[in-house]
């Protein structure tokens, strides 16, 4: 697929640029071929409103799908993406069969939140160019980011079939079976990536939930525990194991794994919670009580962790400030509050 530099290139781009533009010798330019140039060498040093312009002139003098093309590049560059949708689509209409055009299409369609519009453009470049991963890569992630999850196992077994050396793609192909509830399916597909990459941390986090849904509990934090030996400073691998060693009733071990959890990332409120459940379990009240009340100021607004706030103060005996957590919770959640107040009535 012909894309443009700019989006694939990073900064290698601008040194491409710069050597297309000094490839054309001035006497043999025209005018539009001149602005063109000039619009490369402004953009190479990252002026782009200057670029912008000048791509301009160049194709008000003689439109070209390459300048199109540059001024999409640098209007998606200078997050114009507007500008960018409609440089694109005229440089899509003056090169119908250039994949390229079409996938960065699909990028300023997606960028403005167009899905529908950056959908059929990304499906238009796979049509183009049926051999390109890349377009079926990013039809899959905006599918899947839709929910539309069929489709997006679809386009990512396509460019898993298009790219078999790239770990990522069988990543995300199992990912999406997960996501599905078909940890069967997941299963296979997040070895093969661990088999491309071993180091892929989060294809061995993936594989430890993907052999929880299953049943295989053994396996699940033998996954866990060969992530950490490779990631020890991953905080959610800490957070899945931890919450796999809950559901063994393995609470001291648990415990452990979500204070380093959140001593890894201070904000994780979840972690907080499992914390405060575990160490329920243990019968630790008082700390369990400090966790709940934790994950409540780090996400105030999820109702069931200020009803647990209430649940552990009520198990300490402090009646009245459960009362009170009750009262705030009618302002999150009636339903949750309702509930806080019949545990309450019932102990």
């Amino acid at each position: 697929m012909s894309r443009p530099a700019l989006l694939l290139l990073g900064g290698g781009l601008m040194a491409v640029l710069a050597a297309v533009a000094g490839a054309a010798a001035p006497a043999a330019q025209d005018a539009a071929e001149r602005e063109y140039q000039m619009g490369n060498l402004h953009a190479a040093r990252q002026d782009y409103g200057k670029a912008i312009d000048a791509y301009r002139r160049s194709v008000a003098l003689r439109p070209t799908a390459a300048a199109y093309g540059a001024l999409g590049v640098v209007c998606y560059s200078s997050e114009r993406h507007a500008e960018a949708v409609a440089a694109f689509r005229e440089a899509s209409r003056l090169a119908p069969g250039d994949a390229g055009w079409r996938f960065q299409l699909g990028m300023s369609y997606e960028a403005q939140g167009r899905h529908e519009d950056a959908v059929l453009a990304y499906r238009e470049a796979a049509r183009l160019d049926p051999k390109d991963a890349e377009a079926q890569q990013a039809l899959g992630d905006l599918l899947f980011q839709l929910r539309r999850l069929p489709e997006a196992v679809e386009a990512y077994a396509q460019a898993a079939r298009l790219a078999p050396a790239e770990p990522l793609h069988r990543l995300n192909l199992g990912i999406a079976w997960y996501s599905l509830e078909q940890p069967d399916k997941a299963i296979p597909e997040l070895e093969h990536a661990l088999r491309l990459k071993p180091d892929l941390a989060e294809a061995r986090r993936m594989l430890g939930d993907a052999l929880r849904a299953r049943g295989d509990d053994a396996g699940a934090l033998a996954a866990y525990v060969e992530a950490l030996r490779r990631s020890p400073q991953d905080a959610s691998l800490h957070y899945s194991l931890a919450v796999a060693q809950a559901d063994l009733g393995r609470f001291e071990e648990a415990a452990a794994g979500f204070e380093q959890a959140l001593k890894l990332q201070p904000g994780h409120a979840e972690a907080a919670f499992q914390l405060g459940h575990a160490l329920a379990a243990l019968g630790r009240d008082g700390d369990a009580l400090a966790a709940f009340e934790r994950a409540s100021r780090l996400d105030p607004g999820r109702a069931e962790y200020l009803y647990r706030v209430g649940i552990a103060l009520a198990k300490l005996g402090r009646r009245a400030e459960a009362e009170d957590v009750a009262r705030r919770l009618e302002s999150i959640n009636a339903v949750t509050a309702a509930k806080l107040r019949e545990a309450l009535n019932g102990s």
